[in-house]
């Protein structure tokens, strides 16, 4: 999206969707490969895709730092999605 483009959304950003579907290779080398990957999904105020997943990606990493678990994540696919705005009270 051009810069311009950015300004004009303001400070708020939109809403987004962002999910992850994620391996442990750690996890499924002790317990055998999982069928499907494991997914999660988080819900973050940005100004376009790129920072949307960027800060999601921010997240991810920050709760897998707080676990007190070394474990390792390889993401597999990630989907964005544009949410509708909310309306305020």
């Amino acid at each position: 999206m051009p810069h311009s483009n950015r300004r004009r959304q303001g400070a708020q950003g939109r809403n987004y969707k962002v999910v992850f579907h994620y391996r442990e290779p750690t996890w499924e080398a002790r317990h055998g490969r999982r069928e499907h990957p494991f997914r999660i999904s988080f819900e973050v105020v940005a100004i376009d895709h790129d920072h949307a997943q960027e800060k999601a990606r921010g997240e991810l990493l920050k709760m897998r730092a707080n676990s007190g678990v070394s474990w390792i994540i390889q993401i597999e696919r990630t989907m964005i999605t544009e949410l509708e705005a909310r309306a305020s009270a």
